[in-house]
């Protein structure tokens, strides 16, 4: 009897030996996870979209510089950048994403040029073409923007004549709204006074515009892999970006279901540990009375959290001001608006 006592024992002890313990695993985890992060990582740096030292109009003139670039893109964060707005479609809530933005208000103004060679042309002339002559116009815009005309060797960017056209009207658009902000885009007046730092910033987002167009050298996709989509620039998500990222999460879900699977297998029954039936009235202790303070103080730190969160959805919305007279309208408990009627 003890000797088959002592077998069992020594073979649930080298049992427990050959298996792995959790910590095992959370190392092993973090290795291969930190490993394809850095991997992805120096992929990413290696095929960044390239800093063009200047980009020069047909007529060589210099529509900007990299010191433009890398002066707004400072000034952005300075000014703080992706708290108003984002780039590449990371920042804030608040404001537009400025790639896309400055991409089909660049877009527009190279379809104008195309079309009757005036930048000045909106998004309801483009939808008031007819069907023919408006696929016709975005297949010109289009090629204007896929084709990556950066020379590697000198550095430089060159645009045709209709995208300088075009991007000079987006710096006429956004001397107006980065000085005078915007209502709609929640943008306040006077975010930017100095016509340098606008001029700049502008350079900035109109560099992230056109990394977002332009296809990779040898690749049928931009730098941003045709983020944001746009059909006016041509921007459409690549079918394989769309079935990777299908599988990927189909392989997330998968490999925590392995790892639920080996670590439940592994664990003894001896491990185990039954809860004993509770009464149905239990009396509280004196220290979980004491904690009935901390829960308070808890439950009006979310109750604060909340109200602040319904603030700033608010400003999201209503940029210039926080106002609750259009409630009136909605609640029929309140009575009508000053100045409205029923």
């Amino acid at each position: 009897m003890t000797n088959s006592t002592l077998v069992n024992a020594d073979t649930t002890k080298a049992s427990k030996r050959c298996s792995l313990s959790l910590p095992a695993w959370l190392v092993l985890i973090c290795i291969v996870a930190f490993t394809a992060l850095l991997a992805a990582g120096a992929v990413i740096w290696k095929n960044a979209p390239p800093l063009p030292e200047v980009m020069r109009s047909p007529q060589q003139e210099v529509v900007l510089t990299q010191a433009d670039i890398q002066a707004g893109q400072e000034t952005y964060l300075a000014r703080g950048g992706q708290h108003i707005g984002s780039i590449w479609g990371h920042g804030s809530y608040l404001a537009p994403d400025w790639s896309a933005d400055v991409l089909h208000r660049w877009g527009l103004a190279t379809a104008g040029m195309l079309y009757n060679a005036q930048p000045d042309f909106s998004q309801s002339d483009l939808e008031a073409l007819p069907a023919p002559e408006r696929a016709s116009l975005e297949a010109k815009v289009s090629e204007q923007f896929k084709t990556n005309r950066y020379d590697p060797q000198t550095h430089e960017l060159s645009l045709t004549n209709e995208q300088t056209q075009g991007l000079k009207q987006v710096f006429q658009d956004y001397q107006q709204l980065l000085a005078h902000g915007s209502k709609i885009h929640s943008i306040p007046e006077g975010w930017f006074n100095d016509a340098t730092q606008i001029h700049n910033v502008t350079a900035f987002f109109a560099w992230t515009a056109w990394a977002a167009a332009a296809n990779r050298p040898n690749a049928p996709f931009s730098y941003t892999a045709n983020w944001p989509a746009d059909r006016l620039i041509g921007n459409q998500a690549p079918g394989q970006f769309v079935i990777w990222s299908i599988v990927s999460i189909i392989i997330l879900i998968a490999g925590i279901g392995v790892f639920l699977f080996v670590y439940l297998a592994q664990e003894e029954e001896d491990e185990v540990q039954l809860i004993p039936a509770r009464p149905a009235m239990r009396i509280p202790t004196p220290s979980q009375k004491v904690t009935s303070l901390f829960f308070g103080l808890v439950m009006t730190l979310f109750l604060v959290q909340i109200v602040m969160g319904m603030f700033t959805a608010h400003y999201a919305v209503e940029g210039k001001g926080f106002t609750v007279s259009h409630l009136f309208n909605f609640c029929p408990m309140l009575p009508p608006a000053p100045g409205t009627c029923n």
